[in-house]
């Protein structure tokens, strides 16, 4: 069960995939909460268009966060809190971090959508503050970017609401040094209220 709520989340979030991503260690990243991202790969819905959901909490903003409604495979709408991090050198996305109820049974799940170019054995981590790091199970690579997923228990859920700054952790391929991508959590407590219903 467990494995085909992660391939439902999979499928859910692969519309925010795009390519022309590509890691670069050495840059400094910024968020961006209203970034147009290009067109999604074909069959795939947009839930960046204000046709993919005519939900009122769709496009609401909540400090760094911003709600994003679309329907998932099941012909559910689900939302989630989503934010960007872009790069500011190059003007590309290196990272996309969602947290909604997004598991086949409305468990609340974390996201990571990440660029082509890291290292699968190396995997994905982030870390809230002071707290210990917490692995994320790569799910899927294509073409257009890396998904990484996990669902979240209470204890690092209340973590995420309650921290400062999320840093997402991971190891291009053939570097040897990880990469960590700050994530701010201002607002997602607010953002993820109203999804708790």
């Amino acid at each position: 069960m467990k494995l085909r709520g992660m391939v439902a989340v999979t499928a859910l979030l692969g519309v925010v995939l795009w390519a022309g991503l590509a890691l670069f260690p050495e840059q400094a990243w910024s968020e961006k909460k209203k970034e147009k991202p290009a067109d999604p790969p074909s069959g795939y819905a947009d839930p960046a268009k204000p046709s993919a959901s005519t939900n009122p909490l769709h496009g609401k903003v909540f400090g760094s966060w911003e709600i994003a409604c679309e329907a998932s495979p099941d012909s559910q709408e689900k939302c989630y809190a989503t934010q960007n991090q872009i790069s500011v050198e190059k003007k590309v996305r290196v990272l996309k971090f969602s947290v909604g109820r997004l598991g086949a049974q409305g468990e609340w799940v974390a996201v990571a959508i990440l660029p082509l170019g890291i290292s699968i054995p190396g995997g994905v981590a982030f870390k809230v503050d002071d707290d210990p790091q917490v692995s994320m199970p790569l799910q899927q690579c294509t073409g257009d970017g890396c998904v990484a997923a996990l669902l979240l228990d209470k204890k690092v859920l209340a973590s995420i609401k309650a921290g400062k700054v999320l840093h997402v952790g991971m190891m291009p391929a053939g570097g040897t040094k990880t990469m960590e991508i700050p994530v701010n959590l201002d607002g997602l407590s607010a953002a993820l209220a109203p999804l708790a219903k």
